[in-house]
């Protein structure tokens, strides 16, 4: 024990695992310091937990507080701040000695003592999650693939003068979920009689996360085919199988494939996504990846339960597990106090890192890192090589002159919310696409209402739509901006590309061939006069538009935009989808559609444009 004391940590029950609902016990033990009256402590738990709540003694998270010692009274107050404000640079500062303060951003419990003072070996019991009196109590919101682990602030105030010395990161530590279904994801394409790559796991109720604790032993098939090949997990030493599945010869009617598995025992099924049976115009297969996740080399991310994540681990998440085609990890570089962004050293190992990943033909990994501006708005930064520095600058125009003719794409993202982006500024040579879509919400339009979380405002002016009557050609993306290391959650982005190589995807991404969705890898093929999406092209007379869709779950319907005008559409009647659409309107301008599945799953293709004579 320090001169500050000392905290400890313990659950009910003992071992919990990342869905169960616990009691996390915290305990002070008063040190040789000791504590005046209007002294005391604060804990700090910035996580995915269900906030410290005081007032509410059925409802999750309720806390109590008691003291060991006779004549002591203590208050407790919970200051919840929203996630960062608005802003990293307005949040909550924790005033610590020697005239420093440290960022504060989550839910903050301050307990204080009055009536006499704590002495040596006095404790103050904290009890987060009080089953006693009806209470549920606290649960994680989300899981981490295979573990989650934390650790809970902690800072003693001994003198009462409101400064607090910060003692020691407490941590506690989840085992994975158990199984509740099974996930199959599939490569996006494959050529009839040649195999399909897929990916099986046990996952938790979301379903990119793995699960432990299962032994079963699972089908596997293309769907309308007869073989089958067979899976044991109880003689895997993962719970995840990497399957070769030769597909059949013939084009299936709907013009794509699916494959199934089954958990006979169990009554589990899952279908994986939609598979083309050739390339799209003979010449482009789709790549699925996640261009935005953090790991523990962003603070927030730290806090948020990732403390010990690195670029690997994310990378291995995307190649391993959700069986991604390529991964870009977008940890805070710029703009961000010191204690958010990473060093010179970290930026490094970022790229090392990404080197070292990179398989040509079978996993794509990109060095990249987060820009951030109060004033100019967040941008992700891409490389195609990995020897990029990262400029230490909060200006956007001398940053774009420093990656000027580089292998550099700049991404903006949530771009009408948050730190809305200033589209005063913008390079189109280094800014082909706008990330439209992540967990922070959906910025295409002013106040669309699907995919927008609560407390995030929309500031007119800002998002895809202004962007493009601005007359600004930007195609589109979804990503995650995830802060637990995995990849494949909230936004995922597909690419039309020759190959799987970053050159290939690069020179995709560059000349906006590529489409985002919020987390479905539903294929869209969308075209004008035959030109894809992306393009932009001359013509003398209005364009015939035609879509082919097919989704992991039935589609709802499709709709069709033209220079900020929802034109044409369509119900959905099934998993798969062609439309056809003969412009009427000789106005110059962008198309683009939308994709809606039954299941609240959304895509969006990038626009193409069309200059009529």
């Amino acid at each position: 024990m320090n001169r500050l004391g000392a905290f400890t940590l313990s659950t009910t029950p003992g071992k919990p695992r990342v869905d169960q609902f616990l009691e996390i016990h915290i305990t002070y033990t008063v040190g040789e310091q000791g504590v005046l009256p209007a002294g005391g402590i604060r804990i700090l738990s910035w996580s995915p937990l269900a906030p410290f709540n005081l007032e509410n003694e059925n409802a999750p998270g309720f806390t109590t507080v008691s003291c060991s010692a006779k004549g002591v009274r203590l208050t407790a107050e919970v200051d919840i701040n929203p996630f960062m404000v608005e802003a990293f640079g307005r949040h909550r500062l924790v005033r610590l000695s020697e005239g420093r303060h440290r960022p504060a951003i989550g839910p903050l419990l301050t307990i204080q003592a009055w009536g006499g003072c704590l002495k040596k070996g006095d404790k103050i019991a904290i009890v987060f999650g009080d089953r006693s009196r009806g209470s549920s109590g606290t649960r994680l919101g989300h899981y981490s693939y295979r573990q989650y682990e934390f650790s809970f602030v902690t800072w003693v105030d001994y003198d009462g003068s409101r400064i607090y010395r910060e003692t020691e990161e407490v941590p506690i530590r989840f085992a994975p979920a158990k199984a509740a279904g099974l996930s199959l994801f599939s490569s996006g394409s494959a050529e009839p009689g040649t195999p399909a790559q897929l990916t099986l796991f046990p996952c938790t109720h979301r379903n990119v996360d793995e699960a432990e604790d299962y032994g079963g032993k699972v089908e596997v098939w293309e769907q309308g085919a007869a073989a089958r090949k067979k899976v044991d997990f109880s003689a895997k030493q993962k719970n995840v199988a990497r399957i070769r599945i030769r597909t059949s010869k013939s084009v299936p009617a709907a013009g794509v494939r699916y494959f199934r598995a089954a958990d006979r025992s169990r009554r589990w099924e899952a279908r994986s996504n939609p598979v083309l049976p050739g390339k799209i115009k003979g010449t482009y297969n789709i790549y699925w990846g996640s261009l935005h996740p953090h790991t523990g080399l962003s603070l927030d991310t730290r806090l948020n339960g990732g403390n010990r994540t690195r670029t690997a681990n994310a990378f291995r998440h995307g190649r391993d597990i959700v069986g991604l085609d390529f991964v870009a990890v977008c940890d805070h570089g710029i703009g961000q106090p010191d204690e958010w962004q990473m060093t010179v050293e970290e930026w490094d190992e970022v790229k090392r890192t990404a080197a070292r990943f990179y398989r040509p033909g079978s996993f794509i990994t990109f060095s990249s890192f987060e820009w951030s501006s109060e004033r100019y708005g967040d941008r992700n930064l891409y490389f195609l090589n990995d020897d990029m520095p990262m400029l230490r600058g909060e200006d956007i125009e001398e940053t774009y002159s420093f990656y000027r003719g580089s292998d550099t794409i700049f991404i903006p993202h949530h771009v009408a919310i948050m730190r809305p982006v200033d589209w005063d500024h913008h390079d189109p040579e280094l800014e082909p696409l706008v990330e439209i879509c992540s967990s922070h919400g959906r910025c295409e339009y002013f106040d669309n209402p699907e995919f927008k979380p609560p407390n995030r405002k929309m500031v007119p002016g800002k998002d895809y739509m202004s962007v493009l009557a601005r007359g600004y050609r930007m195609g589109i993306v979804a990503a995650s901006d995830d802060h637990s290391a995995r990849t494949g959650t909230h936004g995922m982005t597909a690419i039309l590309a020759e190959e799987l190589t970053r050159e290939a995807l690069f020179d995709a991404l560059r000349k906006r061939r590529c489409y985002g969705t919020t987390n479905s890898r539903m294929i869209i093929d969308f075209r004008a006069d035959d030109h894809l999406m992306g393009e932009e092209y001359r013509t003398s007379k209005p364009p015939l538009i035609t879509l082919f869709a097919a989704g992991t779950a039935p589609i709802d319907r499709i709709e069709l935009v033209h220079n900020g005008k929802v034109v044409s559409g369509k119900k959905g009647t099934g998993l798969v989808e062609e439309f056809s659409f003969r412009a009427r309107s000789r106005k110059s301008g962008y198309y683009y559609p939308r994709v809606f599945q039954e299941d609240g799953e959304i895509g969006w293709a990038s626009p193409i444009w069309v200059d009529i004579d």
